[in-house]
């Protein structure tokens, strides 16, 4: 079974062995148990900070900037409240300037980011769905522009590294 799961026709996999998991990612094997905890969603409060994951995520309100680690979003286009959280099944973004809707399943595996991992990008969303990614930006129908009045997430990786 793990030499099948070796094949290089095959880019991606699981094999659950008495003791032992082995996966395949990007054609790399791994052995071992390799589950992680996913965060539960958290709702954000604007003048607050909470702990999701690896990052300390605090909403503002304020001018829009650009920025590394914040995402920016127009007040108006806010339909309930934000929460930060992991991506769903058939979860989209229409990244600005692009054109073009993709499932941030597609737009995870384009970037490369290994299927263990994914669940641990944070994923903002109001009650209509996805606003933003963090490291793919806002959706389109909620993406601010310089200067407007705007709600503004910031990510700090906790335990130091980089965004």
């Amino acid at each position: 079974a793990v030499m099948a799961l070796a094949r290089p026709d095959k880019p991606h996999g699981r094999l659950d062995l008495p003791g032992c998991t082995v996966t395949k990612q990007f054609g790399t094997l791994r052995f071992g148990a390799q589950e992680r905890a996913v965060p539960e969603d958290v709702r954000l409060v604007p003048g607050g900070t909470v702990r999701w994951g690896r990052y300390e995520v605090s909403l503002a309100e304020g001018a829009a900037a650009l920025q590394k680690g914040l995402l920016c979003f127009k007040t108006a286009a806010i339909c309930g409240n934000i929460t930060v959280g992991s991506r769903r099944e058939g979860d989209r973004l229409r990244q600005r300037g692009r054109g073009v809707t993709k499932t941030l399943k597609k737009l995870f595996s384009e970037a490369r980011i290994e299927p263990d991992e994914r669940a641990l990008v944070p994923v903002l969303r109001d009650g209509v769905g996805v606003v933003g990614v963090l490291g793919f930006g806002e959706d389109e129908r909620a993406a601010a522009v310089c200067g407007e009045r705007a709600f503004i997430v910031k990510f700090e990786k906790t335990g130091g590294g980089t965004l």
